[in-house]
């Protein structure tokens, strides 16, 4: 839960302090539009008879821990994030729409977890489910992700402190599985790898090190070369 000590010392940025560092949560949208917008393709393509299981178990190890991920982010942005911004902003900024984007969320959650048991039970038949799930997904959140950016992070720059943006990125907490930080690294530019990585502790650079190589190869199988 958010911790209201910390939001009732909120202070307000001031014109001349710095702004926040964004590269996280601006790599953490465009890693999960990027997925989200070839999800549908590649499980149409897994669903193919003859089924590669070794392709089916990856993309459903791969959806899974998305979920899990895009679950932990909304979490966050929710209880943490949100409040922090209208602590710093007031009448500034109104999410009452983007928290109702956020509830319409859960049900296609739901609906993506049920067809993802079924794909992974029998992808040739379920396969169609599975991709018309990740495809109302992917409109809903691209589209919504599209409206935070522009709503936020114009209000985040002007209002919020670095001091308290920086207790906030503290209570969203590190990665601490295989997948997100190799993800991210995966979607980040050199000079965004470069702040992530100073951000993150020891532990998590030791992590990334571990599982980047095991990423990579899943990701390939799955989707194949990105286009050059």
């Amino acid at each position: 839960m958010t911790s209201t000590l910390a939001l009732d010392n909120v202070t307000p940025r001031q014109q001349h302090e710095p702004e926040v560092d964004l590269t996280s949560i601006i790599v953490t949208h465009r890693a999960m539009c990027t997925d989200l917008a070839r999800f549908p393709a590649a499980v149409r393509d897994i669903a193919k008879e003859p089924v590669d299981e070794d392709r089916v178990d990856a993309l459903v190890d791969y959806v899974t821990a998305f979920c899990a991920e895009l679950h932990r982010h909304h979490h966050y942005e929710d209880h943490v994030l949100w409040p922090l911004i209208v602590a710093s902003a007031g009448d500034a900024i109104n999410l009452d729409e983007l928290e109702e984007d956020h509830a319409e969320l859960d049900p296609m959650m739901m609906r993506v977890a049920s067809a993802l048991a079924a794909f992974s039970e029998n992808p040739s038949s379920s396969g169609t489910e599975l991709a018309d799930a990740l495809q109302t997904l992917a409109d809903h959140l691209i589209e919504h992700i599209g409206e935070e950016e522009a709503e936020m992070f114009p209000v985040i720059r002007r209002y919020v402190s670095a001091r308290d943006f920086q207790w906030c990125e503290s209570e969203h907490g590190a990665a601490t599985d295989s997948f997100v930080l190799p993800w991210l690294m995966h979607y980040a530019t050199s000079p965004e790898r470069e702040r992530l990585e100073a951000k993150s502790g020891l532990p998590e650079r030791v992590l990334h090190g571990l599982a980047k190589d095991e990423f990579a190869k899943a990701e390939q199988l799955i989707f194949g070369p990105l286009p050059t």
